[in-house]
Formats: structure tokens, sequence, C-alpha cells
């Protein structure tokens, strides 16, 4: 498999244009996109009902102000980015669910990756999801794949929220295997994130899978912008994700070795306090050339660290102006400790108001003191603790400066402007939906008035609906999986969440929370039908705030199949409210008339598995939990585990002198202890028990075959530290006959030129 690695300039929000850059590279392995997921419906109710929502506290938002926005990003020329409108502290979740679930989807077929766009979006299977399948990967929506990507401002991380193969019986339900029981991920701020800002993610229990593949998405480029100038900007790639520094290290000789890296930030910071410290102490003038003498001399050594120092007196300034000094930080440092043992002593509460009165009495005498100064109470508790002990408020002087820096590449866009520009994306609540067995539904997080947009719906198009289609694989010599049957054995569960026509094989699948939005229609009498009034909303195209989709509407089946061939996107839908939506309603979209008889028909004839079929001696992983009796590698032959059952351990390769095996080959590990919940970890692996030690220890194997590695023997191993997994290709969306159908787009807006098949495309 060979593909050709591009560079992207974004002229559109959400759209790309690209240039050819590399000759064609071959590639270890194909890289595969799953994509979020809207629940397929069994039954519904008339009625709504208070949603169980997928909150800390278990009870549903009340009406509130939106403060997530789809707006124009903070970088220059990278189209769309998400925005916070209220104040995030170090450790909160930016929103307090995890907002949707993720799907896991495993591909063995050789995919032309001209036919979809997906491997450019795709988050690895780490954690959870890479026990599905030996070749995974996951979509994570909205945070997970429109958050944009930037070296030095990280302020997003992702957390795997757990797994609930319980929520249907694959004995009794026919809705089983039809949506994901995977429930998502929390996103949490990693720094203090002002009101304002652009959420920058970074990976956690997830990487992104970009071993293989450039992402679709933007350019590094105009991260750049104001101080590049010298450098060739519509050559880098600017990343959703945090992709790792590692990605851009192993493309030497490329546009990466342009793209500013963390510590570039750091040392171009250091440069300019020096640079300032020196200037304050000099007798001589500052003009642009002593500038430019110091960007030069910065050159010779590392080029990255020289294109973010200013090259004119005036950048120089507007950098440095305002920027605190060492004495500032000590003097910031000294009154944070005179707060802090005078509230120690005093009998008045602590308050954002007593603080804000502090720090505008403090302003009086010194501005810059008065910024370091936190200006609300969960700040100044951080701060304290953070900085007990430290002679200075900041004791890394030169982060100061490294964050100047990296601040003056984006744009501050202002909380009011974003609320007037962007598009409101919290509208949408999880929650186990009123419809029995199907998982998880959309709730209307506020009031929502007739006519008014519930979500944008950006999609990714897959121009065959054959892709989707499951084989029977093996593995071969090199340890890579090969089809062994000729005819397909299902299809993958990404379909169920697509967007399509009857007559088109094009699909269309959707990067935000509206994958939770459920059918019903008033077709139906029972059933799950909502009776008379129908669903509460409708989508449409987004002809307003996505410029390229009415150009994308009148392409050719030929033009869609060359832009995809170009990693290239550019349509979006918006689910619309058809009436007024109360806060804490359940929101449903009519999902079409085939997909409703595809689903009878799936009712009515379907059947639990059989004892051929290999899915019968089957348990939910739930329901065994990580302290079940653990069963060594003798006893299971006796007393075998149900066929979906693994166990896993929690293992990270650890390199340290003098650390190695003894003379039976086993590595000490009693302090392999995960500090956290070890079932959202995303460092397990499948391993067998070989001995009992204690009640508290074990002796374990790593097995590491399936990516090509020795496996590792373990000795006092912590018991804690061992859990189950479910065995690959076991679950209930790999089940036989599982129901699978996309979701119908009206044939009155469906464009008329995309009503054919593939092959006469």
């Amino acid at each position: 498999l060979g593909f050709r690695h591009y560079a992207l300039r974004i002229t559109n929000p959400l759209t790309t244009q690209l240039r050819l850059t590399e000759e064609p590279q071959p590639m270890c392995r194909p890289a595969y996109l799953i994509f979020a997921l809207l629940s397929a419906s069994n039954s519904a109710t008339s009625s709504q009902q208070i949603p169980e929502i997928n909150t800390d506290n278990g009870t549903p938002l009340n009406d509130n102000e939106c403060s997530l926005y789809l707006a124009q990003s903070s970088i220059s020329g990278a189209g769309f980015g998400l925005f916070t409108t209220r104040d995030v502290q170090d450790g909160e979740g930016i929103l307090p669910y995890a907002e949707a679930p993720n799907i896991p989807i495993c591909i063995v077929e050789d995919v032309a990756m001209t036919d979809w766009v997906h491997h450019a979006y795709v988050w690895s299977g780490r954690g959870l999801a890479q026990f599905e399948c030996a070749d995974v990967s996951d979509s994570i929506i909205t945070l997970g794949s429109l958050c944009n990507f930037h070296t030095y401002l990280l302020n997003v991380e992702g957390y795997v929220d757990g797994y609930d193969d319980e929520a249907v019986d694959r004995f009794v339900h026919p809705s089983a295997g039809a949506f994901s029981y995977h429930k998502g991920q929390h996103f949490n701020a990693t720094r203090t994130i002002a009101a304002g800002e652009e959420l920058f993610i970074g990976s956690s229990n997830y990487v992104v899978f970009i071993d293989h593949f450039l992402t679709v998405r933007a350019i590094i480029a105009c991260l750049f912008t104001a101080l590049t100038s010298s450098l060739q900007i519509d050559k880098f790639l600017y990343f959703f994700s945090d992709y790792g520094e590692d990605w851009l290290n192993t493309r030497e000789g490329t546009f990466a070795d342009n793209v500013p890296r963390f510590d570039d930030f750091d040392k171009a910071g250091k440069i300019l306090r020096i640079m300032r410290d020196t200037f304050l102490n000099s007798t001589f003038d500052i003009n642009d050339e002593v500038i430019s003498l110091v960007k030069d001399a910065s050159g010779v050594l590392v080029n990255r660290v020289a294109s973010l120092i200013p090259d004119t007196k005036a950048k120089y300034e507007a950098l440095v102006e305002n920027l605190p000094r060492k004495d500032d930080s000590d003097k910031a440092g000294k009154i944070l400790r005179l707060m802090r043992d005078t509230y120690l002593n005093s009998t008045f509460e602590i308050n954002d108001e007593v603080i804000s009165l502090f720090i505008h009495a403090a302003r009086v005498l010194d501005d810059r003191v008065a910024s370091l100064i936190p200006d609300t109470k969960a700040k100044y508790e951080a701060a304290v603790k953070k900085h007990l002990d430290e002679d200075s408020l900041y004791a890394d002087e030169d982060s100061l400066y490294a964050m100047a820096i990296a601040k003056s590449t984006v744009v501050n866009r202002g909380v009011n402007w974003i609320k007037e520009n962007g598009i409101c994306m919290d509208n949408i609540l999880p929650g186990k939906s009123t419809i029995p067995l199907i998982g998880q539904g959309a709730f209307a997080n506020r009031f929502l008035v007739e006519g008014s947009r519930i979500s944008p719906v950006p999609l990714i198009q897959i121009l065959n609906s054959d892709k989707m289609l499951m084989y029977g694989v093996r593995r071969d010599k090199e340890n890579n999986e090969l089809r062994v049957e000729y005819e397909p054995n299902g299809k993958q569960l990404l379909l169920n969440y697509c967007f399509g026509h009857i007559s088109s094989k094009l699909l269309l699948c959707p990067q935000s929370n509206a994958v939770l939005i459920n059918h019903c229609s008033s077709r139906r009498n029972g059933g799950g039908q909502c009776g008379i009034n129908g669903p509460n909303a409708k989508i449409r195209w987004a002809n307003e705030w996505d410029p390229d989709t009415p150009v994308w509407l009148e392409m050719s089946m030929n033009q869609l199949s060359a832009a995809t061939a170009a990693n290239s996107r550019g349509l979006s839908l918006e689910v619309i409210a058809t009436r007024d939506i109360q806060t804490g309603e359940e929101i449903f979209l009519d999902y079409g008339p085939n997909w409703e008889d595809a689903w009878e028909l799936h009712k009515n004839t379907w059947k639990p598995p059989t004892e051929a079929s290999g899915y019968r001696n089957y348990n939910p992983l739930t329901s065994v939990g990580g302290k079940a009796v653990l069963r060594t590698i003798n006893e299971l032959e006796d007393n075998p585990y149900p066929n979906n059952i693994i166990t896993a351990c929690y293992w990270y390769e650890y390199v340290a002198e003098g650390y190695g095996p003894d003379e039976m080959g086993y590595y000490m590990a009693d302090d392999y202890i995960y500090k956290g919940d070890i079932e959202t970890s995303s460092e397990l692996w499948h391993c067998d028990i070989l001995k009992k030690i204690s009640d508290t220890h074990y002796e374990v194997r790593i097995l590491r075959l399936q990516d090509g590695l020795d496996e590792v023997l373990l000795t006092m191993f912590p018991r804690e530290s061992i859990t189950f997994r479910m065995k690959q290709y076991t679950g209930d969306q790999y089940l036989p006959g599982a129901f699978r159908h996309f979701i119908e787009i009206e044939d009155n807006i469906f464009p008329k030129q995309w009503k054919t098949s593939f092959d006469d495309a």
C-alpha cells in the first residue's frame, strides 16, 4: 500500500486544498477510521421523560448559557476551531460529561484511500477499543475531531469514560450490536483556560493514529504567521489533535523541520528574556538592525527557534511591554504568601470579591505585579498549593516569555465575538434514551425554539458503501491480517451512523454530537414510534455557516471522487428544531421509510446466536469486573473463561540501568501499579496468568505477538494491575446479522447526480 504525503492549505472553514510535496512512500499498514453513532431504534415512547444524563451527579443540566462554540480558529487560516466562553480550571471538564459514544472500526480489506477520507481523522484504538479487533481505530467526535492542535498551547486532554456491554442482552434483544457500548471520552483542561480561548487538544489515553498518514485538516503554517514571515508558510501542515512531536521528528528533511516544537518556544522565551534584561541595562539604542542580528544569530543554531524571535523593534516591544520581570515575580510570590498567612489567621471568608479587591489595590502600585496575582479563590488556592515553598511565584521565569510568544501566534477572538460569530456546540446532552434497549439518546440541554439550529453536522464522505463490508481474516507470517472469506460476514458499525440514499453508494458520516439523535416517525402505530406529532427535528444542508456545502452539492460523482482522492471534504448538514423543544426533552429525527422497513424486517426475522456460531458461550465483560477470580493457564484447561473473556495486565516497557530479567527470564514487576481506574487505562496488554504467588501477586506473561514483538515474563506482578477484557471479534458488533442501515437523506434534498451506482460513476 502506497500513500502520498500532502501539504494542505485551508481556504474555507473545514475544507482543504492540497499540494503534493513528496513521492509515494511505502506504508506499513492501512489505518482505518471509525465514526460516531446514532442508536438504532427498537421501540419508542410518545411521552418524554427526564433522561439519565451521563454526568458526574447523574442529573440533567438546567437551562444554561452555551459555553462551547464552533468558530473561526484563532490560528489565522486554519478553518474552524472550538472555543470555551467560560473560565475552565486546571483539571476541570470542558463539559461535565462524555459527549457521545466512540465507535471502534476494524477493516482488513486493502481499502483504497482514494475512496474515503476517514483515515485522516482517525484516533488510535488505544485502551478499551484495542480489544475489539486486531487493527482498530477510534472515532471521538466534536472535541476529539474538531479541536485544533498547537505545539505549545495545548490545554485539553481526553480520558476514556468506560464500556457497557450489558446495555442489551444478545440472546434476547434484536438491537444487540446495533450501537456502540463505548461511552466516549471526558475532556479535561490541562491548565487554566480563560473564557474566549480556543481549545487545543492533546492526547492521553488515546493517541492520534497518524503513524502512516497525514491529517487532512489544516496547515501548521498559519500557526506562526505573525513571526515566521521568512518561512514558506503554505508548506506546513496544521494538526487537529496532539499527534506528538515524535511524528514531526520522523519527517526529517520535510516541512516538519520548520515546525516549532514545545522546547523551541521555551528556548525562544529564554532568548527574549535575555534580550530584555540586556537591553534594560544597555546604553545603546534598540533598533530593527539589532533585533535582526539577534534573530539571525539564533538562526545559525536552530532555525525553528529563530522563527519565533521577533524581527523588528516594534514586534519586540509589543511582546515584552507587559511581561512581568523577575523582581515582579518575586514580589508577587511574597504577596501570595502574605495573603496566605493573613487568611490563615483571619475569621472572614476568602472569596472572589475579596481577592479582586486586593488585586485592584495592588494594581494601583504596580500593574505587572498585580497581573501575576491569582484573581479568583480557586486560582489563589491552586497557586498557594503549587508555590508554597518557592521564592518566586514563577520559578521558571522564561516560561512566561515562551507563553507570550506562543499566544502571539493566535488571535484573541474574545467572548463577545465568539458568541456573535460562533455556533453553539452544547445544545445536546447525552443520556439514556427514552426508547428502551438502544443505548444513549440526545436531550435538549436548554430550551430550543422552533426553527433554531440544534447542532452543526460536518460530514466526512465515503464514496463506496461496500467499504463497510467485513470478512473473515487470518494472519500471515509478517503478522498482517488477510481476508480468508470471499463472502462478507457483516458490515461495519460505522454504517449505522452515516447518512445516505437508497439510490446511491455515497455515505456521509457526522463529526458532531448529532450522532446521538435517535429515530422516530409517525408512519407506524406502536413498535417504537413517536405518535401523531412525529419527530421534533430534521436535517438540512448547512448553506449558511459552511460556504463549501453549496459548491459541493453541485459536484458530480467524478468530482467528488477527485476531491476525496485529494483528501478533501466540504459537506455539512445541520439539525433544526421542527417545533419548540423543552429542556430535558429527547430529540428525534426521522431516519426514513427504507430504514424503518429494514428495522421492522430485522426485528421480525432476528434469531439469537446459536452454538455453531461461536457467539453462544458468552458473558458480558461489564458483569465480570476486574476483581473476579484469576485462573492460571493450567486452571483454564479445566475451567475456562467464557469465549469472549481474556485477562489483561497494566504494563509498559521500562528501561533503566540495572533493570533486567533474572536467570529464568523474569522481570521484577511489583511496582507496576496503575494510579487511577485500571478499567480506563490505555496501557493494558493481553496477558496469561502463569502462577499465583500470593493473594496479591502473580507471575504473568505479556503477549505481544500481535504487534510482532516478543513476550515478556514478569514476577511479583500486582493483582490490582490485572483485569479482564473482551476477546477480539467476540463483541456484539460482530454478531452475524447485527442490524445495519444508513440514515436516509430525504429524496427532495439529495442531489440527483449522486443517484447512481459507484461503478457507473
